[in-house]
C-alpha cells in the first residue's frame, strides 16, 4: 500500500480520535456547540452499539469483541479481494464511479434533488 495513503489514514483517524476527546471533554452528554453558527454544529451523543445501536442494550461482555471483529473481518476479507484480482478491481471501480447516477438512470428520485 502507498506510504502516503498510509499517512493519510493515519492522519485522519488520529483527527477523529483528537475530536472525540475534546467533544466528550468539553460538550456536555446530549448538548451541541456550534462550530461555524448556522452551518457545523457538534452535538455529543452516545451510541454503545453499533451501527443504528446494533447490540446497545446488550450486557453480554461479547459485545465489545463482537462490534470490534465485524469491521476487522470486512477489512481483511475488502483487501484480500482487492489484491487478488487487479482487473476486477478496475471494473469495481468503473462500476462505483456509475452509481451514483442510477437513480437518474431508472428515473427514481435522487437524494442530490432533494
Amino acid at each position: 500500500m502507498n506510504k502516503t495513503l498510509v499517512s493519510m489514514i493515519g492522519v485522519v483517524i488520529f483527527l477523529d480520535r483528537i475530536t472525540k476527546y475534546l467533544v466528550e471533554k468539553f460538550i456536555p452528554l446530549d448538548d451541541s456547540m456550534d462550530v461555524i453558527p448556522g452551518f457545523f454544529r457538534l452535538t455529543h451523543l452516545q451510541n454503545p452499539g453499533g451501527a443504528f445501536s446494533f447490540l446497545a442494550e446488550s450486557a453480554s461482555r461479547w459485545r465489545e469483541p463482537i462490534l470490534m471483529f465485524f469491521p476487522a473481518a470486512a477489512l481483511v476479507i475488502i483487501f484480500a479481494l482487492l489484491r487478488k484480482d487487479r482487473e476486477t478491481n478496475r471494473k469495481t471501480l468503473r462500476l462505483s464511479s456509475f452509481l451514483p447516477e442510477l437513480p437518474e438512470i431508472f428515473g427514481t428520485e435522487s437524494r442530490r434533488a432533494q
